[in-house]
């Protein structure tokens, strides 16, 4: 565990750091983006308390057009599929929700923090063909 907490922190700037109790984008330090005081205090903390925090890397979000007002706006999104699981395997469900963020360029997506979701459905390119 020693070894990867080093790696982790000789490549900071290409990962997100989040709290492992975490809830609703609280705590989150995207590297990449963070104030060189909040690079400081998320490197202080990951060195004090290790165990507390997750690092993963930074995943580029697409854009999806959104109400914003009275206009469409870009906002970045992401898709929560919905999973069913069973004994006999796990199987993704036709859609999931998709969330986006509250602001222009904002990259921590979640509702808690003034964004929104929105249903999300994939539809059989080819009608009428059947179940595959």
């Amino acid at each position: 565990m020693e070894g990867e907490r080093a790696s982790a922190l000789g490549r900071l700037d290409q990962l997100v750091i989040k709290p492992r109790e975490g809830f609703g984008g609280r705590g989150v330090t995207i590297m990449a983006r963070a104030t060189e005081t909040e690079r400081r205090r998320a490197i202080g903390i990951l060195r004090r308390r290790p165990e507390h925090f997750v690092a993963q890397e930074m995943v580029a979000l697409s854009t999806h057009p959104t109400i914003c007002g009275a206009r469409l706006r870009p906002r970045h999104v992401d898709l929560r599929p919905f999973v069913i699981s069973a004994p006999e395997g796990s199987t993704a469900m036709a859609g999931g929700l998709t969330r986006f963020a509250p602001q222009a360029r904002e990259m921590i997506v979640n509702s808690s923090r003034g964004g929104g979701c929105k249903d999300t459905w994939v539809l059989d390119p080819q009608p009428g063909a059947g179940s595959r």
